[in-house]
């Protein structure tokens, strides 16, 4: 006959799965270089009594290149049959700056869920956490991104673009074409024009390099690296390729 577990060892046994689980979890996420969207299942085991826990995971917002919002939400969720549909254990957010990717968003929330993972248990352990179901009406679609995903479109905001240069860090990038030639976007921003560029246009003020977006809003280039080149500023490309006025990035 199986020997039944004493609650002190059922409480060693569930300190070192903490242990086990919260280090396996910061090697993961610290080890990941940002890339946030790994899945961390939690299996109890059955002789400690945990098995009605089952599997979490634990999932962020992050950029939300298509619909961007202000904070990014991290969530330990129950896993069920559906796809990020369990129920909710407990979450917590995090504004994000004017200035995040998704390369610097990732370490932010790999710490945190470090702690919240430890939260998660111990209020599992002592029975504090009530599970909340999702609001399936909010849920959204995040398909996996593919190259064509990084081509810029000027016919979008310039506010549109460069929140998904942000969301699409490090990897598909921002991409288009200039004098038929691969050019890859690494920094830009929004930034106020008197003068109307026509989507995709360029114009050079002094150093800066500009292109009209849709809307009648403007882009301010800041580094840039065209194919077969190296990385550059706005003002190093000025210098080495000067545009011309009535050019065009996208063709």
């Amino acid at each position: 006959m199986q020997e039944t577990l004493s609650q002190t060892s059922k409480r060693e046994l569930f300190q070192g799965l903490k242990l086990r689980m919260m280090a396996t979890l910061v090697l993961s996420l610290l080890g990941a270089h940002g890339a946030f969207a790994q899945k961390v299942t939690v299996e109890f085991d059955q002789a400690a009594d945990f098995s009605k826990y089952k599997t979490f995971a634990i999932r962020d917002g992050q950029l939300n290149s298509r619909n961007p919002a202000l904070n990014s939400d991290l969530v330990k969720k129950r896993i069920d049959a559906g796809i990020d549909t369990g129920d909710i254990l407990m979450q917590r957010e995090l504004p994000i700056a004017a200035d995040d990717t998704a390369e610097t968003l990732g370490p932010k929330l790999a710490i945190i869920g470090a702690g919240l993972m430890v939260e998660t248990l111990r209020g599992l352990e002592s029975a504090q956490i009530r599970s909340t179901p999702q609001d399936h009406a909010k849920a959204s679609l995040a398909p996996i991104l593919t190259k064509e995903d990084g081509r810029i479109d000027f016919q979008r905001t310039a506010t549109e673009i460069f929140n998904r240069l942000r969301g699409f860090q490090p990897w598909p990038g921002g991409h288009t074409l200039f004098r038929e030639r691969q050019l890859q976007v690494h920094r830009a921003h929004p930034v106020d024009q008197s003068v109307r560029l026509a989507p995709g246009q360029i114009s050079v003020e002094s150093t800066r390099l500009l292109a009209g977006c849709g809307s009648a809003t403007t882009l301010e280039v800041i580094e840039l690296q065209l194919e077969g080149k190296r990385r550059m500023s706005a003002r190093d490309f000025i210098n080495g390729y000067q545009p011309q006025p009535g050019e065009k990035l996208g063709q």
